[in-house]
């Protein structure tokens, strides 16, 4: 899991959402994905988010949501039109918490978002990851997925966003839209017309004028009939829906009386049943007082079977909850007596199975000799261990009193009947010892000359790096690489045959089957260590070149030469280089320059290495690298500048110099002579 951390590239950018279940933190990968990030941030800064619900659950595998319209059908980008998708090769669908945007095809990018809940690798170059959640808020999004959900993937109780926050905003460029909202005006209240009211108390209006205005009051705002004018018992004065309404109160009140006499009904039966279970039940001490007390009170008669109604039911539930207590305790004790029946019948299987492994123990004692020669040393060692006293004081006294074994004098060895003196030396004796039998003696030039060899490997090596370098932070297109490529290697071509004169036809097979391989192999170079860290790959990397200089051949005898060895560690560490370029035709490229640095330029070198020219291709190559680090950075081409003088010019010079000690054949075997008179008394004294 943490290769999976380690390969993503760091978020620059950090955005708070607050929903119903909790905070979200999502941090986002502006730098990769530019458009959804900006799209994501404005909108946020907008408030375009808060109160969108969460339309969409699928568990196991993705949390939708950013609709306004809460059904994945509306939403919009602040560039008024859907965005185009971005993908990144180390952004990918492989674990839980990613953020991507949600579309309906290809380039259709508008303001859903998702959050995946698992490795979802099917969605991989479908939609496009900006985001990731971090910390402990990855919590709160399993919480979105929790509840009940019901068709088309839709929760029944949506969780949503209530607000949101931008914490970190690296587009400094953006501005919030200015969303138009209309002001709905209030309606005007009406002013209420005020009605007269005749004044009654006037002394100009008697009874009759109180009659009128009743029935003015009566009649006010309904148009009169010969309904309302005649009194004819024929003619109703309601209209029809009056007399549906009154119709349908009527049926209304009848049904709620046949509800009510079900009701009744059925709680009397209850009663009844419940009178009749208890009267068994009963005792006929506790019925007889009961009788005794209704003859002593018939007037309570009524009041006294309510209660003891009430009674019944609470002595009802009452009972049942202990008849339930007294089934479990029953059933408790059964399950206790089945395991103890078991258990003994185990017991009494295993003391069988014991009785039955002694009696083939004894058979087996009683049939083997040897079985029993061994059980019998194991009875006497443990005999003997029991009567060894333990460590401490007493084991140490034992130590000091046991008497050790007296060792035999000592004899020398006198050389008698010899064909030879006992001082004698035989003349090969010293050049069996000498180390390096093949290293001969090296002249100051010859010594130059061998480390110009090493430091022009090296230079080969770190000109391969610069060039990755330049490639990697886009500074040289792959054109003018392939143009400087071919150029230098019909420079080296032409010196080749010149100097050696070999076959073209040859050459140019060997050539073309290392570009055709590269060729195939450079889309599968570009994704072959996705999985694995970028710091990982540079250490592979050196180790590897590091192998190639150590295992090359330099034209010395005793060195460790592994030619193979030495061209399959440069290759593979061109190999993992070439796989962090972003293109399979950089890629291709790149590769293509190793082949000429590590496979092809020893076969030049190696022709041109007792000729003038060598020394003056060592220069051109030393002086083009030093220009490269330059580039890159002062530091590192001091520390060249260092290696290359201890190589050039401090290890020849000690080399030429130290070759003067391996004639030195004085050592611990020559004799010992006495040069003063002092030294044969103290031998004397001492011996």
């Amino acid at each position: 899991m943490s290769n999976i951390y380690i390969q993503e590239p760091p978020a620059l950018g950090k955005v708070l959402l607050k929903t119903t279940a909790g905070d979200i933190d999502i941090e986002l990968w502006t730098k990769e994905t530019p458009k959804a990030c900006r799209n994501f941030i404005q909108l946020c800064m907008e408030g375009y988010y808060n109160g969108t619900i969460f339309h969409r659950v699928v568990p196991e595998f993705i949390v939708q949501g950013g609709d306004p319209n809460g059904n994945g059908t509306g939403g919009e980008s602040v560039y008024g039109a859907p965005f185009k998708d971005e993908f990144h090769s180390r952004l990918r669908f492989n674990r839980r918490g990613l953020v991507a945007m949600a579309n309906a095809g290809k380039d259709d990018n508008g303001s859903q978002f998702f959050f995946t809940l698992a490795a979802t690798p099917e969605l991989q170059l479908k939609h496009t990851i900006f985001g990731k959640v971090t910390g402990e808020t990855i919590y709160n999004v399993l919480k979105l997925s929790e509840g009940l959900i019901g068709p088309d993937d839709r929760p029944e109780h949506p969780h949503k966003i209530t607000d949101t926050e931008v914490l970190i905003n690296p587009f400094t460029d953006i501005v919030p839209r200015l969303l138009e909202v209309k002001e709905e005006e209030e309606p005007k209240k009406k002013k209420k017309e005020r009605q007269g009211v005749k004044n009654l108390c006037l002394l100009s209006f008697g009874d009759e004028a109180e009659e009128d205005e009743g029935e003015a009051m009566e009649y006010r705002g309904k148009p009169k009939s010969t309904h309302d004018l005649l009194d004819d018992p024929k003619l109703s004065k309601k209209t029809a829906a009056e007399l549906e309404e009154e119709g349908e109160m009527n049926d209304t009140s009848q049904e709620a009386e046949e509800k009510r006499e079900k009701t009744a009904a059925t709680v009397s039966n209850i009663r009844d049943k419940l009178k009749s279970t208890n009267k068994r039940e009963r005792s006929p001490e506790r019925s007889s007082s009961k009788k005794r007390k209704g003859d002593e009170s018939p007037e309570n008669n009524e009041s006294n079977e309510d209660s003891e109604e009430e009674s019944l039911v609470e002595q009802y539930y009452l009972g049942k909850e202990r008849d339930m207590a007294r089934q479990k305790e029953k059933d408790r004790i059964r399950n206790e007596i089945k395991q103890l029946k078991r258990e003994m019948k185990g017991s009494k299987e295993e003391s069988k199975k014991e009785t039955e492994t002694v009696q083939e123990t004894t058979s087996i004692e009683t049939d083997n000799e040897m079985y029993q020669q061994y059980i019998e040393e194991q009875e006497k060692y443990k005999q003997m261990k029991e009567k060894m006293p333990k460590k401490g004081a007493a084991r140490r006294r034992r130590s000091r009193f046991t008497k050790t074994p007296k060792r035999k004098p000592w004899v020398k060895n006198l050389y008698e009947n010899r064909e030879y003196p006992d001082n004698y030396t035989d003349s090969k004796f010293l050049e069996e010892l000498k180390k390096n039998l093949y290293v001969e003696k090296v002249t100051l030039k010859q010594a130059v000359c061998g480390s110009f060899r090493i430091v022009l490997r090296i230079c080969l090596c770190i000109f391969y790096a610069v060039l990755f370098f330049y490639m990697y932070n886009e500074y040289v297109s792959s054109d003018t690489v392939v143009i400087g490529s071919i150029l230098m290697t019909s420079f080296s071509y032409i010196l080749y045959v010149s100097y050696e004169g070999s076959d073209v036809t040859r050459v140019v097979k060997t050539i073309l089957i290392y570009i055709v391989i590269g060729y195939l192999l450079s889309p599968i170079l570009h994704t072959l260590t996705d999985t694995v860290s970028t710091d990982t790959i540079y250490a592979w990397s050196v180790i590897m070149m590091l192998v190639h200089l150590i295992f090359f051949d330099y034209e010395v005898k005793v060195a460790l030469v592994s030619k193979s060895l030495s061209i399959n560690a440069a290759i593979f560490a061109s190999v993992c280089l070439v796989s962090r370029l972003s293109t399979p035709f950089d890629a291709f490229v790149l590769l293509t320059v190793s082949v000429l640095l590590f496979v092809l330029s020893p076969q030049l070198f190696k022709v041109l290495l007792n000729t003038k020219l060598f020394v003056f291709l060592y220069f051109l190559i030393l002086g083009i690298t030093l220009t490269c680090l330059y580039t890159v950075s002062v530091t590192l081409m001091c520390y060249f500048v260092l290696l290359v003088l201890i190589l050039s010019v401090y290890c020849p010079v000690m080399l030429v110099r130290w070759q003067s000690y391996k004639d030195n054949i004085y050592g611990p075997w020559d004799e010992a002579v006495i040069n003063d008179s002092d030294d044969i008394d103290e031998c004397l004294l001492y011996s």
